[in-house]
């Protein structure tokens, strides 16, 4: 009897090895480098934006990452700059953003079609 305990508990964890080395294979880490942001998409959908650079997390399989440059403001840093700058400096990364995010549509419609 307590043989079979002992390769019932093997087995069992030998099957939670393997999921989790499978989980890690799958890639659930990506990493933002300064001067980036990402959009995380689900299934195709935008499901969030990462702005700061460093290690983040995403579901494997599910989630994708999706980085880009942002561009960076030639002028003074934001703290001191105009309020029209500032505005141009929000509208510049609003605008790659949505320029992402528009290509992504793109292609879940084509992949819809």
């Amino acid at each position: 009897m307590a043989k079979k305990n002992t390769n019932i508990l093997a087995i069992a964890g030998i099957a939670a090895a393997v999921l989790v080395v499978g989980f890690l294979v799958a890639g659930p880490f990506y990493q933002i480098q300064e001067g980036q942001q990402s959009v995380v998409t689900q299934f195709g959908e935008a499901v969030g934006t990462e702005t700061t650079a460093g290690l983040k997390f995403k579901f494997p399989l599910i989630q994708e990452s999706n980085p880009f440059h942002q561009k960076k403001p030639a002028a003074a840093p934001v703290a001191s700059a105009s309020a029209e700058a500032k505005k141009e400096m929000y509208k510049d990364t609003a605008e790659a953003a949505t320029a992402i995010l528009r290509k992504l549509m793109d292609r879940k419609k084509d992949d819809d079609d």
